[in-house]
């Protein structure tokens, strides 16, 4: 018996395949652009103390740092100069190159003995990330059958904070090499790096873009790999490629899905931006603890949202998006209000705020806000219109991370950032519960058709 011949036909039979072992060798594979982002992150908040010091580094030069990292200019600038070339030429031919920048940026730092060297080596490292994670995200999507989507698409937030985890135990463990710890968290995010490269040469291709672009011998090579059953001798062999400038302005008619994403993920961003580089220099500066005591409170924050990401990932797919992202946010703005009304400097303040975040962070926010990113995307814009979303996050970020050492410097300045971030998370509440999207078990076809009508 023949397979399915028809464009609508392939995309039901990957949609309804069954979760097979590749599935989640090629999730991981893509989702790993998350470790090292968030590792890149972390990496250089476990590093910041030390730099302080061994840098002599002025509170400008720690904002101008952080504000031109993985975590924001940096990243913001890689995604919207190169993941667009995920949707021209495919998300297999960015792997390629991609990883590779991203180790030469982290053996830039490893070597450092000035902050020139750091600044490049960074900055480099986040241009990386920041080609690499919207083209990831796309893949994982586009591979992942409806019923499963949720929960593969969560192996973007589990490697995302295991990066961190891992990160910070190898710096708890450098901690008597001194002031050259960072040399060897650095040179441990090159050698996954290298790993990751060297594995995703094995990957296919995205076979919905393949479909797209009339590139059948790559569906055809998804299918077999997958256990599919497809027939493309019927499909048409070539499709027209969009141009840059075309491609574009195609990208505006999903204007609705680019402001989703961004609104979605920008209210969780701001605080989680804050943690994921400042967190031990809060506990350090603030709390008046050490650095092995700060690194163990962010290790707290990344296994609590670990825990929830595990729990996540078998609820998503059947209980409302909508309706995680609110009771996720609730949860989040809880957190933020004792910081916002008692002083840092006790220490449970800072584990229920640490805590309690991570907990509501795993459990909606992150996870769906990173599911619609991708879902209310088309496949021939799914890259380039993240990459939009991507640069609008980390651009605010950049920009937050210019004030947030200043804002530190106040008396009860933390005070300030908690109240802003509670602020937001009570307003994704009621976004969440009111306007969030009903996505889960809908195929990215379907999602396309009710949220543009075509």
């Amino acid at each position: 018996m023949s397979g399915p011949s028809g464009p609508g036909d392939v995309h039901r039979a990957f949609d309804e395949a069954l979760l097979k072992r590749t599935h989640y060798y090629w999730t991981v594979l893509g989702a790993l652009a998350d470790y090292l982002d968030a590792g890149a992150i972390v990496a250089g908040a476990a590093s910041l103390p030390i730099w302080v010091q061994y840098f002599h580094l002025t509170p400008f030069l720690v904002a101008l740092l952080a504000a031109l990292s993985a975590n924001s200019f940096g990243s913001a600038l890689g995604a919207l100069a190169s993941a667009p070339l995920g949707d021209a030429f495919g998300r297999k031919t960015i792997y390629t190159y991609d990883l590779l920048f991203y180790t030469l940026g982290t053996v830039l730092i490893a070597l450092a003995n000035n902050f020139v060297i750091l600044f490049i080596g960074y900055l480099i490292m986040g241009l990386a990330v920041g080609v690499d994670v919207p083209v990831s995200w796309s893949l994982i999507a586009e591979i992942a059958p409806t019923r499963f989507r949720s929960r593969l698409m969560a192996f973007i937030n589990i490697l995302w904070y295991l990066g961190p985890i891992v990160v910070l135990l190898i710096g708890i463990a450098t901690v008597p090499l001194g002031s050259e710890s960072f040399r060897v968290i650095f040179a441990s995010l090159a050698a996954v790096a290298l790993i990751t490269w060297a594995l995703r040469r094995t990957l296919t291709e995205s076979p919905r873009w393949a479909l797209l672009t009339g590139k059948l011998e790559q569906v055809k090579e998804a299918a077999e790999k997958l256990g599919i059953n497809v027939d493309v001798s019927k499909l048409q062999a070539a499709q027209e490629r969009l141009g840059l400038r075309d491609r574009l302005r195609e990208v505006w008619k999903y204007k609705k899905g680019i402001g989703i994403g961004f609104w979605a993920n920008f209210l969780w961003y701001i605080p989680a931006s804050t943690f994921g580089f400042f967190l031990p220099y809060l506990v350090t500066s603030i709390a008046h603890s050490n650095i092995v005591i700060a690194d163990l409170v962010d290790i707290g924050w990344f296994a609590t949202a670990q825990s929830m990401f595990i729990v996540y990932m078998f609820i998503a797919d059947k209980v409302g998006r909508n309706v995680l992202y609110g009771i996720s946010a609730a949860i989040c703005a809880i957190a933020f209000l004792f910081p916002t009304f008692l002083p840092f400097t006790i220490f449970w303040v800072v584990l229920l705020n640490v805590l309690l975040f991570g907990f509501g962070h795993g459990i909606g926010v992150f996870p769906v806000g990173t599911a619609w990113q991708a879902e209310l995307l088309p496949t021939e814009v799914r890259a380039t219109g993240q990459a939009f979303v991507w640069t609008f996050l980390r651009t605010t970020i950049g920009i937050w991370s210019l004030i947030v050492p200043f804002i530190v410097l106040l008396p009860n300045g933390y005070s300030y950032i908690a109240g802003i971030s509670a602020a937001l998370f009570i307003v994704g509440v009621v976004w969440g519960f009111k306007w969030g999207p009903r996505t889960q078990g809908k195929s990215l076809e379907e999602i396309r058709k009710e949220l543009y009508g075509k």
